[in-house]
Parts: C-alpha cells; sequence; structure tokens
C-alpha cells in the first residue's frame, strides 16, 4: 500500500487533540486534589495554608507594623533596650512573655517572636478553611476565602503587630463558634464541638496577645451574633435547640478570657516595681498615645500646679518622660483629672476627618469588594444583608465611641472592618433550611458545586453578568492589596538593609549606650523573620513605653547611670541616638531643669540614625541656632 495516497492528520487537528487531552488530565488532576480535600479537610488546610504561607513569605518579606513589638521581642529575648530575656510584655500576657523567655533562652537565634505571630495568623487561616471544607463546602465560598486571604491575611501578615493580630484571632474564633454551632444544629455535634471547642480556645489567645483587642472583636460582634444565634435557634426542632450550647461557649470564652487577664495582673502585682509602672501608665498614655492634652492659656493654670512648662508637655508629648520627679504619676494623674481633656479632645469636625481618613484608606477597599461579591452570592441574600447591615451598625457605633479616646490607628480599625468580610463568610452559605435537606446538600462529594437557588454561577445572563462583574471587583481588590504587600515588603527590606549597614559602620563597643527618643531608632527596620543576634551587640536604653519602668531601670543600673541628662554629659560612652529634630526641645528641657545652656557634637551621621552629644556651655557663650557641629570621633575618622 503506498503511504502516500494515505490522507494525513492535519497538524492543527492533532495539537488540538493533545490540548484537550491535556486540559482533561488536569481537570482530572483537579477533581481529585478536590475530592481528597473534601474527605481530608483538617489536613488539607493544614497542608494548603503552608503552601500558602511559604509562597506569601517568600514573596513579601513581612515587617513590623509599629516599633511597639520589636520592643517587646528586645524584651522576651534580652537584646537591645533589655539586659537579659524578661516576661514582662506588658501588652501581651505573662503566660506568652514566660514560653518565649524560655524558647529564646534555649534557642536564641531563632526568631521566636516574630513567628509566633506569624503561627497564629496560620492557625487562624487554618482554622477558617477547614470550616468550610466542613460545613457547606462550595467551591464559591473557597474563592472567596482565597480572596479574603489574599488581601487581609496577606496584609495582617506584612504588617505584623500584635494589636492587630489578637483582633483577627479572636474574630477568627468567633467564626469557628458559629460554624460550630451550625454544625451542631444540623446533627454533626461531635464536629461541631471541636469547632467550638477550638473557637472558644483562639479567642483566649487573642485575649492573651492583647485583651484590648479581645474586648474590641467582642464588642462589634455580641449584638449580631447573639440575633443570629437567635433565629438559627427558633428555625431548628425543639431537640436541636442550640442556644445552651451558645450559653456554655460565651461562658466558658468570658471566664478564660477574663481569668486569664485577672492572673496577668496578679502575676504583675507581685512586683512593688511593675505595680507602680502598671498604676502610672494609664496616666502616662494619655499624653502621648491617646494625645487629649494640649497647652494653652486655658489650660496653663493646670500645667502650673505642678510646675510644668510648655516645654515639659511638648517633651511627653513626644515620649520623653525619664524623670520620675517631673513626669511622676502623681504629676499626671493631677493634669489629667485637672481638666475635661476627653471632652475638648473630641469634636464633630475631627470625627468627620478621621473617618475620611478611614473610607479612604486604600487597603479597605479589597474587603468591601469582597463583602459585594459574598452578599451576592448568598444562598439568601436578604438575610445576608439584613444581618451585614447589623454588624455594620455596630462596628460603627464602636468606632465611634473609640474615637472619644484616641484617632483609631489602622492596626485597630482594619482588622475590625476586615471582619465584616470574614462574617459575610459565614453569611452567604447560611440559609434556613431542615438538617435533611442540608444533609442531601453537603453528603454528597460528587456533587461538587453546591450553589444557592437564588445565586448560582450558572443562572440568567443577568445573574451571571453582576456575578462577573462583582468577582471582577474582588479579584481587582485582590490585585491592590498584593501590590501593596509588596510595596511595603520592598521598602522594609530597604530600611532593614540601611540599618544593618549603619551598625556595621558604628560597630559599638560593649560598654557603648544609645539612648533611643521615641521612634528615632529604625525600629521598625528589624524584620520579625531575622534573628535577633544582630541587636546582642547593642546597648538601647529606649525612651518610649518602658521609661520608669523595671526594663529601662536595669540598663541604666548596668551602665550606672543614676540621672541619664548628666550621664549624657558626664560618660563619654553614652550617646543620645536621633535624627535631630528632637534636639532644640531637649536643649530647653536642660536649660529649664538644669540651669545650663547646651551645644551638640555630631558623632555620626547614618542613614537611619545619627549618635549626639550634648555639651555644656558657660555663661558667656551665645546659645547655638544652626545645626550640631561634626566633631571627631572614632567612626568620623574611620570614615575619612
Amino acid at each position: 500500500m503506498n503511504d502516500d495516497l494515505t490522507p494525513g492528520v492535519p497538524t492543527s487537528v492533532s495539537a488540538a487533540s493533545q490540548g484537550d487531552a491535556f486540559l482533561r488530565s488536569m481537570q482530572s488532576v483537579g477533581e481529585k486534589l478536590e475530592r481528597w480535600t473534601i474527605r481530608r479537610p483538617l489536613l488539607a488546610s493544614m497542608a494548603w495554608m503552608a503552601l500558602l504561607f511559604v509562597v506569601s513569605l517568600t514573596v513579601h518579606a513581612p515587617a513590623f507594623e509599629t516599633n511597639d513589638d520589636v520592643v517587646m521581642s528586645m524584651i522576651v529575648s534580652g537584646t537591645g533596650a533589655s539586659t537579659q530575656p524578661d516576661e514582662h510584655l506588658v501588652f501581651s500576657s505573662f503566660a506568652i512573655g514566660l514560653i518565649l523567655k524560655q524558647l529564646y533562652t534555649q534557642l536564641p537565634w531563632i526568631p521566636w517572636y516574630g513567628a509566633y505571630l506569624v503561627g497564629i495568623h496560620y492557625l487562624c487561616q487554618v482554622a477558617v478553611l477547614y470550616c468550610l471544607l466542613k460545613w457547606r463546602y462550595s467551591r464559591a465560598a473557597v474563592f472567596c476565602f482565597l480572596v479574603l486571604f489574599g488581601s487581609v491575611g496577606v496584609q495582617l501578615m506584612s504588617r505584623l503587630q500584635f494589636t492587630s493580630t489578637a483582633v483577627w484571632a479572636t474574630e477568627c474564633g468567633i467564626f469557628l463558634v458559629l460554624n460550630g454551632l451550625a454544625l451542631r444544629r444540623d446533627g454533626q455535634r461531635q464536629s461541631g464541638l471541636k469547632l467550638l471547642g477550638t473557637g472558644v480556645a483562639l479567642m483566649i489567645l487573642g485575649s492573651m496577645v492583647r485583651f484590648d483587642s479581645y474586648i474590641g472583636a467582642v464588642a462589634i460582634s455580641a449584638i449580631p451574633v447573639t440575633i443570629l444565634i437567635w433565629l438559627q435557634d427558633r428555625a431548628t426542632a425543639p431537640v436541636q435547640r442550640i442556644w445552651r450550647t451558645a450559653l456554655v461557649a460565651a461562658v466558658l470564652t468570658q471566664v478564660g478570657a477574663f481569668g486569664m487577664q485577672a492572673a496577668h495582673q496578679y502575676y504583675y502585682s507581685r512586683d512593688p516595681a511593675w505595680q507602680a509602672y502598671l498604676a502610672f501608665n494609664p496616666y502616662r498614655v494619655k499624653f502621648n498615645d491617646y494625645c487629649w492634652t494640649r497647652y494653652t492659656t486655658e489650660t496653663k493654670p493646670v500645667f502650673d500646679s505642678v510646675q510644668w512648662s510648655a516645654n515639659d508637655h511638648d517633651m511627653i508629648r513626644m515620649c520623653y518622660f525619664d524623670d520620675p520627679q517631673v513626669f511622676g504619676r502623681k504629676n499626671l494623674q493631677a493634669i489629667v483629672e485637672g481638666f475635661p481633656w476627653a471632652r475638648e479632645a473630641v469634636s464633630l469636625q475631627k470625627m468627620q476627618h478621621w473617618w475620611h481618613e478611614i473610607l479612604s484608606n486604600v487597603r479597605l477597599w479589597p474587603i468591601w469588594a469582597l463583602i459585594l461579591l459574598q452578599v451576592w452570592w448568598a444562598r439568601d441574600r436578604q438575610f445576608a444583608i439584613r444581618h451585614f447591615v447589623v454588624l455594620t451598625l455596630s462596628l460603627d457605633a464602636f468606632i465611634c465611641a473609640l474615637m472619644f479616646l484616641k484617632n483609631p490607628p489602622g492596626r485597630v480599625y482594619y482588622p475590625l472592618i476586615a471582619f465584616q468580610a470574614l462574617y459575610t463568610l459565614y453569611l452567604m452559605r447560611y440559609c434556613d433550611s431542615s438538617s435533611d435537606e442540608e444533609a442531601e446538600l453537603t453528603s454528597s462529594t460528587d456533587r461538587l458545586l453546591n450553589e444557592p437557588r437564588n445565586a448560582r454561577w450558572h443562572g440568567t445572563h443577568f445573574q451571571g453578568f453582576i456575578s462577573g462583574a462583582f468577582c471582577s471587583i474582588a479579584v481587582l481588590g485582590l490585585c491592590v492589596g498584593q501590590y501593596k504587600a509588596h510595596r511595603d515588603s520592598r521598602t522594609a527590606v530597604r530600611a532593614n538593609r540601611q540599618l544593618h549597614t549603619d551598625l556595621a559602620r558604628v560597630d559599638p563597643l560593649e560598654s557603648d549606650l544609645f539612648v533611643c527618643w521615641g521612634a528615632s531608632f529604625p525600629y521598625e527596620s528589624i524584620l520579625p523573620l531575622e534573628s535577633n543576634q544582630v541587636l546582642r551587640r547593642i546597648h538601647l536604653l529606649t525612651l518610649g513605653w518602658p521609661q520608669q519602668s523595671p526594663i529601662n531601670d536595669a540598663v541604666k543600673a548596668q551602665f550606672g547611670i543614676r540621672d541619664l541628662p548628666q550621664s549624657l554629659f558626664d560618660n563619654p560612652n553614652v550617646y543620645l541616638l536621633g535624627k535631630g529634630t528632637e534636639l532644640a526641645y531637649y536643649r530647653t528641657y536642660i536649660r529649664e531643669h538644669y540651669g545650663t545652656d547646651v551645644t551638640w557634637d555630631h558623632h555620626f551621621d547614618g542613614g537611619e540614625f545619627g549618635l549626639f552629644k550634648p555639651v555644656k556651655l558657660d555663661a558667656n557663650q551665645p546659645v547655638p541656632t544652626d545645626k550640631p557641629t561634626v566633631v571627631s570621633s572614632r567612626w568620623h575618622d574611620a570614615a575619612r
């Protein structure tokens, strides 16, 4: 037979057949992975989230959002601002401090503090994904979770902060409790009990990370969650009533959270020095955290009563309150109680300005885009809208109440607003169906796409168009969130490299002490997942919230400091680390309290900070008004 007479197969047809075969093969693999994920929800949740975390942490290097976490990591690791590992983290539970202290004592080169915050976020994401796989699984819900993780989860990890971590852990615990109650309502009592126990434990953990954050998360969710549970209870048969289970879970959570907080207070009260600090700190925050006070002709008599000048007020506003004689608790208490600061600190104009800042925050846009999609895909859309409105009203009321204390920072309101997306993720899967119908919906792993009647993926053309539009907006929000996280990551990495360069140039001696005023030291340039070993050769006296605490007292004792300003004059190895903007205030402070004028010698100039020494002036010397004088030192000599 002549092969030339045999009709050949067109190349394009052959390529198309190969392409179809490849697509069918990939679809088969995807279906097998999906079925395995549904049949092994816990193992699958841990595996998939481990993969996502590895990718996220590789692409986006996490950084600390505020310097508080860096100082806390120094305290518990015994580096930088602390002479030895110490469990007194002040804002987090002593139990967490004890565990981290022991870990740093045994394995000091591992960044345990940053790893513990990342670990909490991992537990939260695993728990949420497990709920989606365990109760009313659908591809739509998993898609929304991936968008939620890619926008909110990555944002919280790339800007690590113990306050936002505590809020998110508490909110994820509430999400688990809701899903556990739903499972028990639908007859899966054992699985529901496990979710309930995990949710309670996660909420208690959130309270241990920061109790105030736990209170905030519970405050915004108490009313909407109570209403939701009440409606679920009414929709079930008497034998399946869940209000008793919900009440037991609520009591256990409150007992655990408030019990740990009471133990925390008792632990600190056993040490008189820490007890005095905890009595002092609530008054201190009114000046530099809440920014209540102001020095005017109207308020001047209040400051005159404790012999404060306008510069003294500026000093504590800028986080200098080292002297217990000038900035002691009695003086702060007299000022705080001597004028109605809280009423004067907030006005309608300020609240409008703060709300404008919140609503214009680009980082929140992906959350609102995801909420639109989840409400549209809800099984009972009207039910989801009503409960979302109740949560929103509760959230707005809490934020407005918070504004009477201070301008809410992003680390507070961002995770609270993110709870709206987490809450609607639950609402989109909820409907008042009978347990038999729900069992039919969720028992078959072959029926992988369990979409509601009023929000199907493949419905009318109008529904498809709206779903596509909302899905596109959500994906666009996801891209915005990823871009913001990547930009923050690159900025943090550059700052970290500059800090390492500066520290290498300084090459501090064991006898050197650097006094860090406020945020003058680039704390946030220290990355959460890098070893604290880089800080073991540098000794810092931080003039932030640890002032007048046993932490700073121990550093002062190690370097023989009784009077900090005098040591800056007399001890050649004690330097003021800063950026130069605070020097004029310090000069005035020395003139008013020490009766002498000073000039400044500039010993080191780095990309992130500089080192200065005050020099006393004779009575006949004029006070300089120009920049600090660059003097010969071991750093400038080395540079030359």
